[in-house]
């Protein structure tokens, strides 16, 4: 995978430091495309006669091409049979794709290769039915060889005067259809893959992408219509009027007017901090200090005895020096043991 992405890459690099060459390579296939169409649309068999034999030299060629589009048409239809006119169809196809497509992957021999093999497998498999479209075969002087000599060498089945194919010694023609249409199929699906599977994923993405957005007309739908409800809903409530006061007409008879008693909140009295006066302080006794007296220390006797423990026996620290020694010769540490602590855990060397 990391290969085919990098080799891509790098004839994509190729085509876009050099647009002057896919645009002459796409000329030329659109091109050979097109003649090849008109000589295989136009073929006819008496041709070949002209041509092989030379009569008539005032002849008439029907072929479109001339003498060359005739001996072509002639060595394919000989060859391939009726299977020349579906590989027609998808050369124009696969042109088609390279001209207007996108995404498409850049070509190798494979891709022309399953185009090679396409058209072998479908001339294997028209082989096996010599009575296949009689009326076109005797037409293009292909009379009981529908598959060309392709067909008729590997999967011709065993008739009278007329001698059977290499597969049927192998295989009965059951088993020469399968093999011929499993080849055909790999063949397809190896050009597709080159030319059609962009556009498949283009397609694919477009659909992906109408169905997010019907999706979301559908939320915008149900979410208009809500509004739209409540809208409707608050428009068919009954409005409540306010009628103006009604103005009273002045008399002479002054009426009294009651004043409304103010509401107060009563505020809560900041305390005062007041500073004590010089007397005061003088005033002011100090406190009594603690007696401690009655209280004693606890006694000596409370902690354990420390065993007195006698020290190391010197044989003993000499026999660990000389294995510490040792150890470290074996390990090659050039190091020597020349003395030792001895601690009541722990003994440093």
């Amino acid at each position: 995978m990391a290969v085919s992405q990098t080799q891509s890459i790098s004839k994509e690099g190729n085509s876009k430091q050099n647009p002057l060459l896919g645009i002459v390579a796409k000329a030329f296939a659109i091109l050979a495309t097109f003649i090849l169409s008109l000589t295989l649309l136009s073929y006819n068999p008496d041709d070949i006669s002209i041509v092989q034999r030379g009569i008539g030299d005032h002849a008439i060629i029907h072929n479109w091409i001339g003498r060359c589009g005739a001996w072509i048409s002639y060595t394919m239809i000989s060859w391939f049979g009726l299977a020349v006119y579906p590989l027609l169809v998808l050369l124009i196809i696969s042109v088609s794709c390279r001209v207007y497509g996108k995404r498409l992957r850049p070509l190798s021999t494979l891709y022309f290769v399953g185009i090679a093999i396409s058209v072998f497998a479908l001339s294997m498999l028209l082989g096996i039915f010599p009575q296949f479209m009689p009326a076109l075969c005797d037409y293009l002087n292909i009379t009981s060889t529908p598959g060309g000599v392709i067909g008729q060498r590997f999967c011709a089945p065993a008739q009278i005067g007329s001698q059977a194919g290499w597969m049927s010694y192998i295989v009965n023609p059951t088993g020469s259809l399968i093999i011929s249409f499993s080849i055909m199929v790999i063949s397809v699906i190896i050009v597709g893959w080159f030319d059609w599977h962009g556009h498949l994923l283009l397609a694919f993405e477009k659909i992906k992408a109408s169905g997010v957005e019907t999706e979301d007309e559908e939320e915008l739908i149900d979410k208009n219509a809500k509004t739209v409800v409540k809208e409707k809903f608050v428009i068919n409530q009954p409005e409540v009027v306010v009628a103006p006061p009604e103005k009273k007409e002045k008399t002479d008879e002054t009426e009294p007017i009651q004043a409304k008693p103010k509401v107060v909140k009563a505020k809560k009295p900041k305390a005062l901090i007041i500073p004590p006066d010089e007397k005061d302080i003088k005033d002011l006794q100090p406190i009594a200090a603690v007696d401690f007296s009655h209280f004693r220390l606890p006694s000596l006797k409370l902690l354990n005895d420390l065993e007195n423990k006698e020290s190391a026996d010197p044989a003993e620290m000499h026999a660990l020096k000389d294995i510490l020694q040792s150890t470290l010769e074996n390990f090659g540490i050039d190091a020597t043991v020349v003395g030792a602590t001895r601690g009541p855990r722990v003994t440093m060397f």
